[in-house]
């Protein structure tokens, strides 16, 4: 009996195993999303992408290390890495203001965009700062929780596949750097199928490959987190209304 079991258990203790649950279940969440309740799907997105990571850690099936959890070089994080971070984000806001600038001008030269202002404004209707401030808060508080758990996922992703790719008698900086670009092909299409508007979509894919390239040079998981959530408030115009990360 000890003997059938002995390759179940190394199964699960491998990381090919992980990566094939967690897979497994992206497929089976992909088949039921569409007809899942609105209410539900978040949820059942985020605890996909946080509970087979964690129990995977638990086991020790996947490696702390390889995710960018522990064994972080903050003089690079902070150095490289903050600098990284301050041209990414400066970027963004380059991109995103000229958006907002190109979407007032056609605003302002449309009969309809100036009719709609028009008769918000005679009846009231423009969010008072209060108001847009609370909506704010509440969609970052829930990207918060959205981004981390898409940006743990995709760590677990690397991680499997980084110590997956050490069997191949690759060495530890080539695993290491195949194995991020790896994750994230895996991890897009998924990341590109939640997002409700093309917009979103866009954002989400540059934000993703912009962490990819910070955690090749950081190893540093809590740094990509700020990272793409700094990026997805700053950059998604709907997001901070649908908190839809």
């Amino acid at each position: 009996m000890s003997e059938l079991l002995l390759p179940t258990k190394s199964l699960w203790q491998a990381p090919v195993g992980w990566l094939g649950a967690t897979l497994l279940c992206g497929l089976g969440l992909w088949l039921i999303y569409r007809q899942a309740p609105a209410i539900y799907r978040r949820p059942l997105r985020n605890i996909r992408w946080f509970v087979l990571p964690y129990l995977g850690l638990l086991t020790g099936g996947i490696s702390p290390r390889f995710m960018g959890l522990t064994g972080i070089n903050w003089f690079a994080s902070f150095g490289f890495g903050l600098v990284l971070i301050a041209t990414i984000l400066a970027i963004i806001t380059l991109v995103r203001s000229v958006m907002a600038i190109s979407l007032s001008a056609t605003t302002a030269t449309s009969p309809t965009g100036a009719t709609t202002a028009l008769s918000r404004s005679r009846l009231g209707q423009p969010l008072q700062e209060s108001e847009r401030q609370k909506q704010y808060a509440t969609a970052f508080s829930i990207s918060v929780l959205n981004i981390g758990a898409e940006e743990f996922h995709l760590a677990f992703l690397r991680s499997a596949l980084w110590e997956l790719l050490l069997s191949f008698s690759l060495t530890m900086t080539q695993a290491g750097y195949w194995s991020a670009w790896a994750a994230l092909t895996l991890a897009l299409p998924e990341a590109l199928f939640y997002p409700a508007t093309v917009t979103q979509r866009l954002c989400k894919g540059a934000l993703l490959v912009a962490t990819t390239v910070l955690f090749i040079f950081t190893r540093n998981f809590w740094l990509c987190w700020l990272l793409h959530l700094l990026g997805w408030m700053l950059f998604a115009p709907s997001a901070h209304t649908r908190a839809q990360p």
